[in-house]
């Protein structure tokens, strides 16, 4: 997983990264800087047209942290390291998948960019062999400073 640029836009905007090495990509024609929000895994790249970078994710993080171009003060993006595959990020029309989540009960998180945490223990039970459809959570606006 990785990171790239394009017409001045971070792709993806959100995105779960596991631990090991996070590749930066800049495909746009313009130079771009990345700088790091996260205490544990901070970086400061500049990346000239074409240029590729690499970091390395040494460890899972709690919160997902932004990380932005210093050049281009629109440009950010959200990242989230995890030291596991069992995560998601939502699609557009708010939906996830897990594949093989174990059976069990688990905690999850909820995180919003402009929210930060909406819920902290969000507990699914998993039965064996079956697929978990979840009801529909919904959140007040207030909570996303509309």
């Amino acid at each position: 997983k990785g990171i790239d640029h394009l017409y001045c836009v971070f792709t993806p905007h959100a995105l779960l990264a596991r631990t090991g090495i996070f590749k930066l990509k800049n495909s746009d024609a313009a130079t771009h800087n990345i700088k790091s929000s996260s205490k544990i895994h901070p970086f400061n790249v500049n990346l000239s047209p074409g240029a590729e970078d690499a970091n390395e994710f040494k460890r899972a993080e709690k919160e997902p942290f932004a990380s932005s171009c210093a050049i281009h003060a629109w440009m950010a993006f959200y990242t989230l390291v995890v030291d596991h595959p069992y995560a998601a990020v939502t699609d557009e029309k708010g939906m996830f998948r897990i594949e093989n989540l174990p059976a069990g009960t688990h905690e999850f998180r909820v995180w919003h960019e402009r929210a930060g945490t909406l819920e902290l223990d969000f507990t699914v039970t998993v039965p064996s062999g079956a697929e978990t459809d979840l009801q529909k959570k919904t959140y007040p606006a207030s909570k996303f400073k509309l």
